[in-house]
């Protein structure tokens, strides 16, 4: 651009601004590509795509010239959507790890009731944990809704599955530990 004009006519000139002006094009494409959240089955929509395998394998090997060489350019908007697609994967597959990190920790804590032990639910932590059931199944529920849970959507309904099993269980132990420490005096 502030070279002088006799040199912007030469073929290496007009050659080298073409060369830089479609490295600037595919440029964000590239950032795009080299996200965390790029997984392999995202590497292999872009494969099936472009028509060029990448060796996911060899990732840290793939050399530039091998990822330029699939004509990026010409399935942009489709690369976009994947990416796209990509990140709102991985907010999805994080969602799930945080609740099953949740639920493989959570226990249940017992009370004492009159002179028998340790032998009824202590109350303020089945409030809580009730609570916690109630927001991970509202959020899986959610997650299910969305059209980029696919890869995730076995292992999201099988926590929906657990944790509403685990509700219901939970409900009815209530029920019968209410009942049982009303009529417990009746038949002592």
């Amino acid at each position: 651009r502030h070279f002088p004009c006799g040199l912007k006519i030469l073929e290496a000139y007009l050659e080298l601004s073409q060369t830089i002006e479609g490295f600037l094009e595919v440029l964000p494409l590239l950032t795009e590509l080299s996200k965390p959240a790029m997984r392999d089955r995202h590497w292999k929509k872009i494969s099936s795509l472009t028509g060029k395998d990448f060796d996911v394998n060899k990732f840290h090997e793939m050399k530039l010239r091998s990822v330029l060489e699939a004509n990026l350019l010409q399935f942009r908007e489709d690369i976009e959507e994947i990416t796209d697609s990509a990140e709102k994967q991985l907010s999805i597959e994080k969602k799930l790890t945080e609740i099953q990190s949740l639920w493989d920790t959570q226990s249940f804590e017992f009370a004492t009731w009159k002179d028998r032990g340790e032998v009824i639910l202590a109350g303020s932590i089945v409030g809580e944990i009730i609570e916690q059931l109630e927001d991970s199944q509202a959020a899986l529920i959610q997650m299910l809704t969305q059209r980029h849970v696919t890869p995730f959507k076995e292992q999201a309904n099988n926590w929906l599955k657990k944790l509403s099993d685990v509700n219901d269980t939970l409900e009815a132990w209530i029920k019968v530990q209410m009942l049982w420490m009303s009529l417990e005096a009746v038949f002592t």
